[in-house]
């Protein structure tokens, strides 16, 4: 199995010698049209590849999560003479407001590992989560909602006084910042340009972003910021084939690339942030969002079909990317067919990636392993040991009771407590829908309630909500 069919699940890399930088901004509206032109038709209808492509090249790649369109202004980043961080950051960039962050968000994070080509060093940048000094018990904030990860809508959200509190201190646009202060050949206003093009001409609403109005339109509509969002579209919910411009965000992002990363954390948008998080039962302070920091730090190794990896040694991400190897090393999925060509392949590695970024925060998960003898701290969890053991028992912890058909047609889009018969029944679904839940545990009756017997499912905790 070859490296890169492993890593297109995971994690891209942008290795880079660029020439000189010209000072033009990246208007992907200035030239000529057909790249941009049928990038928007691809995003319109669905952001995600439909046949298996091997890419190749000699200069750099650019790869994105949900947009074709932030591809290409990574690209056009190059093409005026960007480094390998000038494309990342115009992809991070224009990627949350082609998106309008549903996804991924400029008040969320960074993680970067760097190769810089002249110097053969790799750094680690950690531009994570800040908690507040004001929030003294965090064990109390809820966890996190994962509906979204289910094409089952969810009605069972904490109240409105508890959303404040998860909300944390951003550390993205700081980690954007101080990348290309370090790497980058171009300027911050640069590679917001496309950015912010598309949050004054507008998106067109596809398939997917119809999907997720259709599932958080409530929520928005819930308070006055959100319905101001939801009008940007001409109507009460945008739908799908409509353009939706976005004003605010659009002043937003101008005020960044005038004042840089500051506007987030002293201008008016913090501000604004630290408002929004206040007025819903959060502990933000504008003095937490001046006093955050990147972190740059040593980066850890890891091995794959005998490459040599260099990750994060601090991100949550790169912990996780860490477990995953050695998992995917223990299972011995380097050695089977790519996953594009193998169910079996590509169900190995769907168990493997769930586990470490749902199921394996489910104390009962932690539980059962401990019970075996394994050293499920997180030092313990990154080592071969771990994965030894892990890896032959990841269909019996990933696989539960399956609930009777009538009763999945009941909790479809209900809410109601995670350790409830429908809080199991959505889990089976969702696990399903993944393709790793399995056929194994029963159902009995018990006071006229159905009730699960088998392995819990990662609905007893959703996972976490903040880094502590």
């Amino acid at each position: 199995m070859r490296i890169r069919n492993v890593f297109m699940a995971m994690t891209v890399s942008l290795l880079l010698q660029a020439g000189s930088a010209r000072a033009a901004a990246l208007a992907l509206d200035q030239g000529p049209q057909e790249q941009r032109l049928a990038a928007e038709k691809v995003e319109a209808n669905t952001p995600f590849p439909t046949a298996t492509n091997v890419v190749e090249g000699k200069a750099g790649l650019v790869a994105a999560t949900l947009s074709p369109i932030a591809a290409l202004a990574g690209v056009e980043a190059l093409k005026r003479g960007g480094t390998a961080a000038d494309a990342a950051a115009a992809t991070a960039l224009t990627q949350i407001s082609t998106g309008l962050g549903a996804n991924v968000s400029y008040a969320g994070i960074l993680e970067l590992v760097y190769y810089e080509a002249k110097t053969g060093r790799t750094y680690s940048l950690n531009a994570g989560w800040n908690s507040w000094r004001g929030e003294t018990e965090p064990t109390t904030i809820p966890a996190a909602d994962l509906g979204a990860l289910s094409k089952f809508a969810r009605a069972g959200h904490p109240s409105s006084s508890a959303l404040g509190r998860m909300a944390l201190v951003p550390g993205f646009m700081a980690g954007i910042e101080a990348m290309q202060a370090k790497f980058g050949k171009l300027k911050l206003a640069d590679a917001l340009a496309p950015a912010i093009w598309y949050a004054e001409k507008g998106v067109t609403i596809s398939p997917l972003l119809n999907y997720y109005f259709g599932s958080y339109a409530a929520h928005l509509a819930a308070s006055p910021s959100g319905q101001r969002f939801l009008r940007q579209g001409g109507g009460s919910v945008p739908r799908t084939g409509e353009r939706f411009i976005q004003s605010d965000l659009a002043k937003t992002l101008r005020a960044t690339a005038k004042q840089g990363a500051r506007e987030m954390y002293a201008g008016q948008w913090a501000h604004d942030f630290v408002a929004a998080v206040k007025a819903a039962g959060g502990k933000a302070s504008l003095e937490d969002l001046k006093r955050y920091e990147v972190q740059w730090n040593d980066t850890a190794s890891s091995t794959l079909n005998g490459y040599e990896l260099r990750l994060s040694a601090t991100g949550l991400g790169g912990q996780q990317i860490r477990e995953a190897l050695n998992l995917i090393n223990a299972a011995g999925v380097t050695q089977q067919p790519p996953y594009s060509q193998s169910a079996d392949t590509l169900l190995a590695l769907s168990r493997i990636l769930t586990w470490v970024g749902i199921t394996s925060n489910s104390p009962a998960a932690l539980e059962a392993l401990r019970a075996m003898g394994v050293d499920t701290s997180p030092a313990g969890r990154l080592t071969p040991a771990y994965a030894r053991a892990v890896a032959p028992a990841l269909a019996t912890l990933l696989t539960g009771p399956v609930p009777p058909a009538d009763l999945q047609s009941q909790c479809r889009g209900r809410g109601g407590g995670s350790m409830g018969q429908c809080g199991r029944a959505r889990a089976f679904l969702e696990l399903r829908g993944l393709g790793v839940y399995g056929d194994r545990g029963g159902w009995s009756t018990d006071s006229g309630r159905r009730r699960c017997n088998g392995v819990a499912s990662h609905a007893d905790r959703a996972g976490p909500s903040r880094a502590e």
